[in-house]
């Protein structure tokens, strides 16, 4: 086998299936290691993780915040009014959510 590493065609279940990882591995054929059995620990960098972890929290953080849109028509003739009226002279966002409530109420 190690006799022909670097040609010819090869079965990955059989030769999985008749030697050993470690072995195949020594002699110089370049084979996978299974997912599931594979220690991947040695790449993860605990900064890395960290700084996602913060991100990842942020955006959590973001979502929550999220405000949340409603589509309805307005004929063209009082759009202007109805944006000015709701958006342009609320103060903030909780402010323009009471003028919407307000004015459906």
């Amino acid at each position: 086998m190690k006799d022909n590493i670097t040609q010819g065609d090869w079965d990955w279940d059989k030769v999985r299936a008749d030697w050993g990882f470690n072995d195949v591995r020594s002699w110089g054929l370049d084979i996978w290691e299974d997912p599931e059995n594979a220690d991947y620990s040695s790449l993860l960098n605990e900064e890395l993780v960290s700084d996602m972890d913060e991100i990842q929290k942020k955006v959590n953080e973001r979502e929550e915040k999220r405000t949340q849109g409603v589509l309805f028509p307005i004929s063209k003739s009082i759009y202007k009014e109805v944006f000015e009226l709701l958006v342009l002279r609320s103060k903030n966002q909780e402010d323009l959510d009471n003028r919407i409530l307000t004015a459906l109420r």
